[in-house]
């Protein structure tokens, strides 16, 4: 199927970072652990690119991600982006992106980036409760993450927020905490990463002395629900919520305890429309809800989302099914609605 935007991610080695965060281990999740040579990153990308379909003109990007990119040697900085400016130069590439770090942001990194073509800085900010990031160990201070986050903004990047619940000292009403003020930064875009157990960590270490607890599968959903639902109402685009699954990262292999689900997503958008379903129901007028009991229900939601509608393993389904006694439920896919939307009828 013809998409619409592609990314070409080229993850790079965990450089740059003088700060060992207690949840990190960067060679497990991303699977680099050595420096890729300038042939090889271009044989990366042009292996990509061979397999894209141009014919519906898709948005294309090259994407730095694995390390604190703008804290690496400025030299090997330069490579990777000059590699990736060829690219937009020959009109293969639209732009590239880069995560890194809230204190590696500055105006002499921000005006390389331009020159190079980058469009979107991503920041790992992770809490904006500075005892967190002290128990987290990552070096940088909710005033760092405004600073960086104001000159990313004028310079005209978009600006990307990647978040954590359940880091050292976190809980889900302080994860709410931090969601509402990144709200106040308004950034572009989003991406929630509960907090999770890796092999070879410090947190490791910490949770198999019994000094961390992790956020439970359930207070991570309801915590990533929250943020999806706040985030979505100031237009503000949820890119990616949970790690995605592969043979290092998944319950049999490098994670040893946390909110890991490989489904991780689907279950925070069927809590979202859980609710919304509910007070859509509850606030219909004219309907007294001791009356619903065998009547139909037939909800209208984007196509792509009639998973999420139903709930995994159809649990929305049942608890509606449950709670107001329907005789049936349907939902119908509209390829022509928005994303996140619904609209029921009772019958």
């Amino acid at each position: 199927m013809a998409k619409d935007y592609y990314v070409v991610p080229i993850f790079v080695p965990h450089q740059g970072c003088p700060h060992d965060c207690v949840f990190c281990n960067q060679k497990r999740i991303s699977g680099v652990d050595r420096q890729l040579k300038s042939e090889e990153i271009r044989y990366e990308i042009d292996s990509i690119l061979s397999t894209l379909d141009y014919d519906h003109n898709p948005r294309v990007e090259i994407a730095f991600f694995g390390g604190s990119f703008t804290g690496i040697d400025v030299p090997l900085q330069e490579m990777y982006l000059a590699i990736g400016y060829d690219y937009v130069q020959r009109g293969l590439v639209d732009a590239l992106r880069l995560s890194t770090r809230p204190d590696y942001i500055d105006d002499e990194i921000l005006k390389r980036l331009k020159r190079y073509g980058v469009a979107v800085v991503e920041l790992g900010v992770q809490s904006m409760h500075d005892d967190v990031l002290v128990a987290s160990n990552r070096g940088h201070s909710r005033m760092d993450v405004l600073r960086a986050c104001n000159l990313i903004k004028s310079y005209g990047f978009t600006l990307g927020v990647q978040l954590m619940p359940g880091l050292p000292d976190d809980s889900v009403s302080r994860f709410k905490e931090t969601v509402d003020q990144v709200l106040e930064i308004a950034p572009d875009i989003i991406r929630l990463y509960p907090t999770l157990v890796i092999r070879d960590t410090a947190l490791a270490l910490d949770y198999e002395a019994g000094l961390y607890q992790p956020m439970s599968l359930e207070d991570a959903v309801q915590a990533c629900a929250y943020g999806l639902e706040r985030f979505l109402e100031r237009g503000i685009d949820v890119i990616r919520i949970g790690l995605q699954p592969t043979e290092a990262v998944s319950e049999s292999g490098d994670v040893l305890a946390g909110p890991f689900h490989p489904s991780f997503r689907q279950l925070v958008e069927g809590e979202l429309f859980r609710r919304r379903l509910m007070h859509e129901i509850e606030a219909m007028e004219d309907m007294d809800l001791a009356n619903l009991k065998g009547k139909k229900l037939n909800i209208r939601c984007r196509e792509n989302q009639i998973s999420s509608v139903s709930g995994l393993n159809k649990r929305n389904k049942e608890a509606l099914l449950k709670k107001y006694g329907f005789s049936n439920i349907k939902i119908i896919g509209v390829k022509a609605m928005m994303p996140y939307t619904i609209v029921i009828e009772v019958f």
